[in-house]
């Protein structure tokens, strides 16, 4: 809408003065009249809008469990309490949002199948051509050949970035194994070739199948010769958006060497995080 113009008003008032001075009474009467139209229309209005956003406090009120959305005593008047209200419930959206991104975080796991398809082979290699037969002169290497499948319980797709290999002692010091022979490579099961892992996109609410993944990582010494039956293989997972879980394996480590041998869930190990 155009405002008036004062000066326009005033003119009008000017060339009209001559009547409104024969009937001042007609003129006041008419001038209150629109003026308590108006009032009561602007009112009108003011309330349409103020019960409109009543009702929808009331409604997200009571999805959020709040107050009960016709509780009278709560009902809100006045445009300051209104907005306080709004304030107060996108205040609890924000804390709901908190919940639900703490409530999705680690919904990535894995699982790997132990059923003599994971297995694990260590070998020893002497360094030198002499007649000593010195355990600290030879190199030691762990090969896995390890089925792995993983779930992913958020809505969204999540990436695996990387599996890491360690071992973890009796005293439960950690031996990362960061030197490989062979690069992890990963297979999918109607797949003929292997092909280096890099990354795997799992999408949102899948499960996928069982990948067979290969390695080979140099074992330090120290490490290969302290293994023994409570020495355990951990796997570690690393995946956006999430931080990095693992899972422990046992192994027959006296059996191990020269030959592939299968390997086992530790109990209290499911997907830990890190």
């Amino acid at each position: 809408m155009v405002p008036i113009p004062l000066s326009w008003l005033f003119d009008q008032l000017a060339k009209e003065w001559g009547v409104i001075k024969q009937a001042p009474l007609s003129f006041a009467l008419a001038c209150l009249i629109t003026s308590v139209i108006l009032y009561f229309l602007f009112r009108w209005r003011y309330r349409e809008r103020l019960d409109a956003q009543n009702e929808i406090i009331g409604l997200y009120r009571e999805k959020l469990g709040l107050l009960p959305a016709n509780d009278a005593a709560n009902q809100i008047t006045t445009r300051p309490q209104a907005e306080a209200e709004l304030i107060a419930i996108r205040d609890s959206i924000a804390s709901l949002h908190a919940r639900l991104a703490d409530a999705a975080k680690d919904q990535l796991v894995f699982e790997v199948d132990g059923a003599f398809r994971s297995r694990v082979k260590l070998e020893r290699y002497d360094d030198n051509n002499d007649a000593v037969d010195d355990p600290m002169t030879r190199t030691y290497s762990l090969d896995g050949d390890l089925r792995i499948r993983f779930k992913n319980a958020d809505a969204l797709s999540r990436g695996v970035t990387a599996l890491e290999f360690s071992i973890v002692s009796s005293s439960r010091s950690k031996q990362p194994l960061t030197y490989f022979l062979l690069p992890l490579t990963i297979q999918h099961p109607e797949d003929s070739e292997k092909r280096e892992f890099l990354s795997l996109r799992v999408e949102g609410s899948d499960t996928t199948v069982w990948y067979a993944f290969v390695f080979s990582v140099v074992l330090p010494t120290e490490c290969a010769l302290s293994l023994d039956k409570s020495s355990l293989l951990r796997i570690t997972m690393r995946a956006t958006r999430q931080e990095p879980i693992f899972l422990d394996y046992r192994a027959p480590w006296k059996r191990a060497y020269g030959e592939f041998v299968p390997i086992g869930l530790v109990a209290e190990s499911p997907n830990n995080v890190e």
